[in-house]
């Protein structure tokens, strides 16, 4: 049994799909000032990967937290303060979505006024 989940693989895990990933895309992202709709169709499906396995590890550490003997891993994955946790991949999911939608959106308009590539 480990004493903490603060040092088990799957924290630093979280971590990076958490926080790090995200973060160093939406940093990229913002950084160019025109990028192609593949490239941010790419974006959102990888912000919303990282989201889907972001939860993943939460589920799994919160009951990794439950076994361990730190009542400090059950106070922040096993109980009403972990809800606070599931915010960021909430964001992270949300801003993939966008992408997604934005890419979407801006196709349907381009074939609708016959500028698209593929329009007849």
């Amino acid at each position: 049994m480990e004493e903490s989940v603060f040092v088990d693989p799957e924290f630093h895990a979280l971590i990076v799909f958490c926080v790090i990933l995200p973060l160093g895309m939406y940093i990229t992202l913002m950084r160019k000032d025109k990028i192609q709709r593949r490239t941010m169709l790419l974006y959102g499906v990888i912000f919303t990967l990282t989201s889907a396995a972001s939860l993943f590890l939460l589920r799994s550490l919160a009951e990794i937290a439950i076994q361990t003997v730190s009542l400090i891993d059950d106070l922040v994955f096993a109980s009403g303060v972990s809800v606070a946790l599931y915010l960021l991949p909430l964001i992270s999911a949300e801003i993939g979505i966008s992408l997604i939608s934005q890419v979407l959106t801006v196709r349907l308009d381009d074939s609708r006024s016959g500028r698209g590539s593929n329009c007849r």
